[in-house]
């Protein structure tokens, strides 16, 4: 194994160059929860520089170009220096990052670890657990087992399959009549069944051999006889104003 680190050293803010290729943008808000993070925590670890070619006392950021903005110009940053040329930088520049995305993700641990480590930052808190679950739903693999098994069904009972095949055919009349009807500017129009009690209904529909929670029936399946017509009572038509007195 090559280790490519050729000092730790701490160096002034103002002598570290960004990288021109450096792909990472940082809005506002990961400025705000990586600041919250230093006033709980604190800066821990270094950022990541090479020498920059042809300047004294100067250096080139691998990794860490936000977090350095945290320093003042003249504070000093722990870095460690890497021995690695351009090319070999801008590898490391491009993989640095996404070959952590890459890692699976433990739920069980990581439930339990975001229960015992909660930020005391309402917005930070919120900030890092959505960067957590942005980071599940970029594909990284889970050790959690699967919720269940397969679970195989048989096949309905055939008054379930009958039932069904005329809740399909009364479908299928019900959209041609529709578009027939929406053409006239029209509108469905329904038979309604009052029980006067469920009791009552769920008997009935027993007696048809429907289901219990069956809600529509087909019109073939009815006869419907007058036995006691009453005539509706009489509405008069509103006076008009021009006609009105008083």
């Amino acid at each position: 194994m090559r280790v490519r680190n050729a000092a730790v050293k701490e160096i002034k803010r103002k002598y570290l160059l960004p990288d021109p290729l450096n792909w990472h943008t940082h809005p506002e808000h990961q400025r705000r929860a990586l600041a919250a993070v230093f006033r709980e925590v604190g800066f821990v670890g270094h950022v990541l520089v090479r020498p920059a070619p042809g300047q004294r006392n100067r250096w080139i950021l691998i990794d860490g170009h936000e977090r350095i903005g945290h320093f003042g110009p003249d504070e000093m940053v722990p870095c460690c220096v890497l021995d690695v040329d351009e090319a070999e930088a801008r590898k490391l520049l491009r993989s640095y990052d996404p070959l952590g995305y890459l890692a699976g993700i433990d739920r069980a641990a990581l439930d339990q670890l975001c229960g015992e480590a909660a930020f005391d930052d309402a917005e930070l808190e919120t900030l890092v657990t959505r960067g957590l679950d942005a980071i599940a739903a970029a594909g990284g693999e889970t050790t959690d087992p699967p919720i269940s098994e397969a679970i195989e069904f048989g096949s309905p009972p055939d008054e379930v399959s009958a039932t069904f095949g005329q809740m399909q055919e009364i479908y299928a009349k019900r959209k041609k009549g529709n578009a027939n009807v929406a053409a006239q500017r029209d509108t469905e129009r329904y038979l309604v069944i009052v029980f006067g009690d469920r009791t009552s209904k769920e008997d009935w529909l027993k007696a048809q051999g429907l289901p219990a929670d069956e809600r529509y029936l087909p019109i073939a399946s009815l006869e419907i006889r007058v036995i006691d017509a009453q005539p509706l009572p009489h509405k008069s038509a509103p006076a008009s104003k021009s006609g009105a007195t008083g």
